[in-house]
């Protein structure tokens, strides 16, 4: 397994502060989280590469069907296909995808 890079370590865990952040029912893409997770003073003069940014993706995206903690859902997929998030309130226990009962 290739080793993260320091950058790619400090936006993975940027995202993760700004998702929880946002106020339940917010709806959103990964990029969204990124375009604010790197207005943040830490990433000043930080250059990460396409490659990186979507390994910080895919990342996100098993952080959030696996972490019960993590209090979203993935509700659709964009026609591009982007993945749609969907922040819960800290009370939804009924997640399908974390195994919850419907």
């Amino acid at each position: 397994m290739k080793e993260k890079s320091y950058e790619q370590e400090l936006l993975y865990e940027s995202v993760k502060i700004v998702t929880k952040k946002l106020s339940p029912n917010t709806e959103y893409s990964f990029n969204d989280l990124k375009n604010m997770a790197i207005k943040m003073p830490q990433f000043n003069n930080m250059d990460l590469s396409i490659n990186e940014q979507r390994e910080v993706g895919r990342r996100y995206s098993s952080w959030v069907k696996k972490c019960p903690q993590a209090n979203v859902i993935i509700i659709n997929r964009k026609s591009n296909r982007n993945l749609i998030y969907r922040k819960v309130s800290t009370n939804n226990i009924s997640n399908p995808s974390k195994g919850g009962v419907r």
